[in-house]
C-alpha cells in the first residue's frame, strides 16, 4: 500500500458503467445464487478454517461470474474475490497499489444462506490505491441494493429502479447505543475487555453478515459496527456506504480505513458524536495493541 497517491482519488464509474455492474450481480444472483438457496446438497457445502466458515456451490459460482464479467468490462482493473483470496492470500498485497480494483464478497453471510437463513447478500467495492470510492451491496432475496460513491449521497434502489436517499441514524447517549460487534473473531484477550464494556450499550450482536449490518447502519436502524477482523471484501464497501449517508468510518486510533488494511479495529458509525463515543469507551482496545 502506497502513502502518497500519484493521482487524485476520483469516482471511477460512469452512470451507464454503474448500470452494467447492478446488471451483473442480479443475473449472478439469479444463475447462481438464489437457485441454490434451500436447495444445497451436503456435498455443495464445505469448510474453510472451521464449522463456522463455510463456502458453498454458490459463492464459488457466483464469484467466478461476476469476476468473468468484471474482467471483460474492465480489463485493466485488479478483480479480487473471497473465495479467490482465500486460495491464494497473496491477492491481497496488490489492493493498496491497483489505480482501479474491484473487492467481491459473492455471498456474504455464507453460514446464513448455507443454513437457510435469508440474511445473506452480495457485496462489491471499487477501490483506488485502496480508497474506497464505491460501495454496493445487494439483497438477491428483496432484489434490491443500496449504492453510492465517494461523489455521490448513498441511496436504496428498488428493484424496479426507483431511488431514493439513505440516512444514517441521529446521534444519542452511550447507554441508548445499539450496534454489531463481532467479538467471537477478536484475540481472546480483547473478548474479556469487550465483554466487559458491553453492558452500559443498550444492545450488542452479530447477523453473521456484514453486509446486512453495514446496510443497516447505513440506513439508520443501528448506531455503529465495530469489527477487528479487517476482510476487505466485508467492509471496504460498507465503510463508503456509511460515510456518504451521513456517518463517519475510521480505525479505531483514527487512522483512515484503506482496503489494503490487515490489522486494527475499524469503527464506522452513524455520525461523528457517536463515533467519539464509542472510540473512546472502547479505546483500551487500541492501548492494548
Amino acid at each position: 500500500m502506497i502513502d502518497q497517491l500519484p493521482m487524485p482519488v476520483t469516482a471511477p464509474l460512469s452512470s451507464a458503467q454503474k448500470t452494467q455492474l447492478i446488471n451483473l450481480i442480479r443475473r449472478a444472483a439469479r444463475a447462481e445464487i438464489m437457485p441454490r438457496f434451500r436447495s444445497l446438497d451436503a456435498g455443495e457445502i464445505d469448510t474453510k478454517k472451521d464449522e463456522n466458515d463455510l463456502v458453498t456451490a454458490a459463492d464459488i459460482a457466483a464469484e467466478a461470474m461476476i469476476t468473468r464479467g468484471l474482467q471483460m468490462a474492465f480489463p485493466h482493473a485488479l478483480v479480487v474475490g473471497e473465495e479467490a483470496i482465500s486460495k491464494n492470500p497473496d491477492l491481497l498485497k496488490g489492493i493498496g497499489d491497483a489505480e482501479l480494483c474491484f473487492i467481491i464478497d459473492p455471498v456474504d453471510g455464507t453460514w446464513n444462506f448455507a443454513k437457510g437463513m435469508p440474511l445473506f447478500g452480495t457485496i462489491i467495492a471499487v477501490a483506488r490505491f485502496g480508497q474506497p470510492v464505491l460501495g454496493l451491496i445487494y439483497d438477491p432475496v428483496g432484489d434490491d441494493l443500496i449504492v453510492t460513491d465517494n461523489t455521490s449521497p448513498s441511496v436504496w434502489q428498488t428493484r424496479t429502479g426507483r431511488q431514493r436517499p439513505i440516512t444514517t441514524a441521529a446521534a444519542k447517549p452511550l447507554d441508548q447505543l445499539a450496534g454489531y460487534l463481532h467479538i467471537r473473531l477478536m484475540p481472546p484477550a480483547d473478548r474479556a475487555l469487550m465483554w466487559s464494556k458491553v453492558g452500559v450499550l443498550a444492545y450488542v450482536g452479530t447477523l453473521r453478515c456484514s453486509a446486512h449490518e453495514y446496510r443497516l447502519l447505513a440506513t439508520g436502524a443501528t448506531d455503529f459496527v465495530l469489527s477487528g477482523h479487517l476482510n476487505c471484501w466485508d467492509h471496504a464497501a460498507g465503510v463508503l456506504l456509511c460515510q456518504q449517508a451521513g456517518g463517519k468510518a475510521a480505525m479505531l486510533d483514527g487512522t483512515p480505513y484503506n482496503a489494503g488494511m490487515t490489522s486494527g479495529y475499524l469503527l464506522s458509525a452513524s455520525s461523528d458524536a457517536v463515533w467519539d463515543a464509542v472510540a473512546t469507551h472502547f479505546a483500551d482496545l487500541v492501548a492494548d495493541t
